[in-house]
């Protein structure tokens, strides 16, 4: 990740946005035909994420904003205002090769939260509805204060116009409106209260990263050319088809060197493998292949290069293998169902690197 900010952030935006990601991992070999751009773009997702964003748990689908906990100004530096700034340009960058590029499927499988995703567009939508879908709970607890005397739920002379948040060990106070911590909630101003503690939560304890991320994703991608999409278009872009589909990925298939009745009956036993297997499992074989988890929308249809299966007359005593830039998979001649899972699961489990397949 600081290889990639030091990287991206002395390129011009249009520059990046324009250019072919061409990537070369440290202590790796191998050349970069699609693949290891793929990889590194589902690498990155993961570690912006893990470093910059919190998983949030809403009414449909586990999706991510910027941690809360980081964008305090006390603690919000340069160097975190620069990363958020590049992770924008990067998922800006994922954006627009999904939708205008050829270069292959570069969808960084990271789903944004609606909020997130409002803001970037420019979209006006009420927060206190926002929330309903990014913590139920927060909502349902706005919503019986705004049902319910404040006296009958223990709220009365109690709850103010602030927020307490904690940050390393620090609780810091943010006022909703000023002098707020001195101005208590009663059942006269209970709905502005809501109206401004639920503006803070979609909006305004992650508007320091917001801004940065914003400036780096619109610098590559201008707001416009959002206006024509939702924020479930957007996150299915980035992330492709929400299921893998045995039956889709089977029908556009090619085979190489499937002649005997022997190459017929290993791809049988590979797609009835494949049939057995979880949708966890399913990207982890996908990813083995392509080096994306990202089925692109529209199908494996769009999978560029088409998925290719090769019967090799190697020993079966040897795991599958994958030409990754091809997305070609190259089998032996199992014979057993379990034969074939067994050296699938130990090539799953070894795949670390490129450099396997």
């Amino acid at each position: 990740f600081r290889d990639s900010i030091r990287v991206i952030s002395d390129v011009d935006p249009v520059s990046f946005r324009d250019c072919q990601i061409k990537i070369k991992f440290r202590d790796e070999r191998g050349l970069d035909f699609g693949a290891l751009g793929r990889e590194w773009m589902w690498m990155i997702g993961k570690q912006i994420t893990a470093e910059l964003f919190v998983q949030v748990k809403g009414n449909e689908d586990i999706t991510y904003q910027p941690d809360p906990k980081l964008c305090f100004s006390e603690i919000f530096t340069p160097q975190l205002r620069k990363k958020y700034e590049v992770a924008g340009r990067i998922f800006a960058k994922s954006l627009y090769e999904v939708i205008c590029v050829d270069y292959g499927e570069m969808g960084i499988s990271v789903k944004l939260c609606e909020n997130v995703w409002n803001f970037l567009i420019g979209r006006d939508v009420d927060p206190f509805e926002t929330l309903r879908n990014l913590d139920p709970i927060q909502h349902q607890s706005l919503i019986d204060i705004l049902e319910t005397p404040l006296e009958d739920i223990g709220l009365e002379n109690t709850l103010t116009f602030s927020v307490t948040s904690s940050s390393k060990n620090k609780l810091i106070s943010s006022p909703l409106l000023p002098f707020g911590d001195s101005v208590f909630v009663t059942d006269q101003n209970k709905s502005d209260f809501v109206k401004l503690y639920s503006r803070y939560i979609v909006y305004g304890q992650i508007e320091l990263a917001l801004l940065s991320f914003a400036y780096g994703f619109h610098s590559v991608l201008p707001k416009k050319y959002l206006s024509i999409f939702t924020p479930n278009d957007l996150n299915t872009l980035l992330c492709g088809e929400p299921l893998i589909q045995i039956d889709d990925w089977k029908s556009n298939t090619e085979y190489k060197d499937v002649v005997s009745t022997a190459d017929f009956k290993t791809v049988e036993l590979f797609w009835k493998y494949l049939e057995s297997c979880s949708q966890q499992k399913l990207r982890l074989i996908l990813r083995f292949v392509t080096g994306s988890y990202v089925v692109p929308v529209g199908g494996f249809s769009q999978l560029d290069p088409v998925f290719t299966i090769l019967i090799s007359p190697i020993s079966r005593s040897n795991l599958p293998m994958a030409n990754v830039c091809e997305c070609e998979l190259i089998l032996p001649r199992y014979k057993t169902i379990e034969e074939l899972e067994s050296h699938f699961e130990k090539a799953l489990e070894y795949c670390g690197t490129f450099e396997l397949a």
